[in-house]
Order: C-alpha cells, then sequence, then structure tokens
C-alpha cells in the first residue's frame, strides 16, 4: 500500500482542499476527502464529492495520455481506446443522470449520490487503465 503526504497529493493534483498528513487510497475516495467530509459537520458535501471528481477526473486524462502513448504505431489499439473511453464516458454521465433524477431529483442526496459515483467511478477507471502506481500516476506528465 502507497501513502503519499498530503502536501504532495494536493500539489500533484493542483487541487484547493485542506491537506492532510497522509492519503491512503485503499481507505479515502481522494486527498482531503476525509478532512472536507469532516468540517462539513453533517451537512452537504457535493463540494468534497467534487473536489474528489475533479482529482480522479485529471488522474484519468494522465493514464488516458499514457494509455495512448502504449498504443502508438497500433492504430487498432488506439481505435480500442478511444471507442472504449467515449463509452465509459457516456455511461458515467448517464448513470450520473439516472442517479440525480432518483426519487424526483434535485434534492441534496440525489445531487451526493450522482457525485460520489462519478468519482468512485473515474477512479476505477483511472486505476483499470493504468499499470502505474496512484503515486507514479501523480507524478506523470
Amino acid at each position: 500500500m502507497h501513502k503519499l503526504t498530503g502536501i504532495i497529493a494536493c500539489a500533484a493534483a493542483l487541487i484547493a482542499l485542506p491537506c492532510t498528513a497522509a492519503y491512503d487510497p485503499q481507505t479515502e475516495l481522494a486527498p482531503g476527502f476525509d478532512q472536507c467530509v469532516t468540517k462539513a459537520d453533517g451537512g452537504p458535501i457535493d463540494e468534497c464529492l467534487t473536489n474528489a471528481y475533479e482529482f480522479w477526473d485529471k488522474m484519468l486524462n494522465k493514464a488516458y495520455k499514457a494509455a495512448k502513448a502504449d498504443c502508438e504505431g497500433d492504430q487498432a489499439c488506439l481505435t480500442r481506446l478511444k471507442k472504449a473511453e467515449r463509452s465509459f464516458v457516456a455511461y458515467k454521465e448517464n448513470m450520473s443522470a439516472f442517479l440525480y433524477e432518483q426519487d424526483g431529483g434535485g434534492g441534496t442526496m440525489q445531487r451526493d449520490n450522482a457525485n460520489g459515483f462519478a468519482a468512485r467511478v473515474t477512479r476505477l477507471q483511472t486505476l483499470m487503465l493504468t499499470n502505474l502506481t496512484l503515486e507514479e500516476l501523480m507524478q506523470s506528465k
């Protein structure tokens, strides 16, 4: 298990979250997420979920660029990757919209469900797409 200091994680992700001593990707959704939720003190956590999604979206973009580089010279590989990524984006957007619209839609719980889903599925896609460790991914250009 890799532990990153919160300072390095926040700087690498360029997110405006208060940094904690360590980020454990096995237990925390994104760097600073747990601290953000604690500060919300039982109130809405949409900002925390949005920050987590933005963190993983940046990591996914890095992973996608690395995967494209791995396909260099192989048009079939590149075509499959692009098709898979477009399918992923459509799935993420449609499922998020579905979750938001549940039980009449528009409430805090529906927004949190949709945003939480987007963050978690983007995290999963990032980790599935790359063979890099989280630490290596965060340090890549």
